[in-house]
């Protein structure tokens, strides 16, 4: 694991005065962003994005406000004691990403005139997750 050379994201984030800081990963890098917040008097968001609730709820209720990605986080959240948690819709735009945009010279280029095309983007320790949901998928198709 790299460890973060701090009197240099110290200077940089010094000469951009920012007016919040957003911490996406409570690591050791994480840790310093909440700290320089707390010592700029700025504040200080998180993003939830993996599952360890319990041992973060010291890290996530020391800022202003977590973001969760759904509903069901959000509640997990709030259940769990975490603090200021407030859902951020992220998901796809179905208007312009609409299967009437579907291009059939696309399909056949590829092969999958008739066969559901998959494109999963993710977190490489979530892998686990996808193998699940490529299991549940094929048999609910087969």
């Amino acid at each position: 694991m790299g460890v973060p050379y701090f009197d240099g994201i110290n200077s940089m984030l010094n000469k951009f005065q920012p007016d919040l800081i957003h911490i996406v990963s409570p690591t050791l890098l994480g840790s310093y962003g909440l700290s320089y917040a707390t010592r700029h008097k700025l504040p200080a968001v998180t993003s939830y994005h993996t599952h360890f609730v319990d041992y973060l709820q010291w890290f996530h209720n020391k800022c202003q406000k977590t973001y969760a990605p759904s509903t069901s986080a959000v509640n997990e959240l709030l259940d769990r004691g975490i603090h200021n948690v407030e859902l951020w819709e992220r998901g796809i735009d179905i208007e312009k990403y609409s299967p009437d945009y579907r291009s059939l010279d696309l399909r056949k280029s590829i092969e999958a005139e008739n066969k559901p095309i998959l494109l999963s983007v993710q977190q490489p320790e979530q892998k686990h997750h996808f193998t699940l949901f490529i299991l549940l998928l094929f048999q609910t198709m087969f």
